[in-house]
């Protein structure tokens, strides 16, 4: 989605029969990966800023703990801040609002 400012990798499982009698693989179909990278380098200078501003060196460390405890790994952004990245980039906003947490 360049238009988007997001890499997005889609993943789909391949096709797998599932037996009638409930025995074999999982309860259903296999879900499907989504994996997102936002585009910093190509938002405004601005936007930018409001993301390395909340950003900490540590963070990627941080990430996974995040990620499975669903907080934010940096303080609680400004309704100013978001509203600036959702014009450039709704994932940006997205992203700001909830970290690392999955989605869906």
């Amino acid at each position: 989605f360049p238009k988007k400012k997001v890499q997005v990798l889609w993943l789909s499982p391949p096709d797998v029969h599932f037996p009638d009698n409930g025995y074999g693989i999982g309860n259903g179909p296999l879900p499907r990966l989504v994996i997102a990278e936002l585009l910093v380098e190509e938002l405004s200078p601005e936007s930018q800023e409001i993301i390395r501003k909340y950003l900490k060196p540590e963070g990627g460390k941080q990430a996974v703990l995040s990620s499975t405890l669903g907080s934010l790994i940096w303080e609680k952004p400004t309704s100013t801040d978001f509203n600036q990245l959702a014009k450039e980039s709704e994932f940006a906003a997205w992203t700001l609002v909830y970290g690392y947490t999955m989605n869906h």
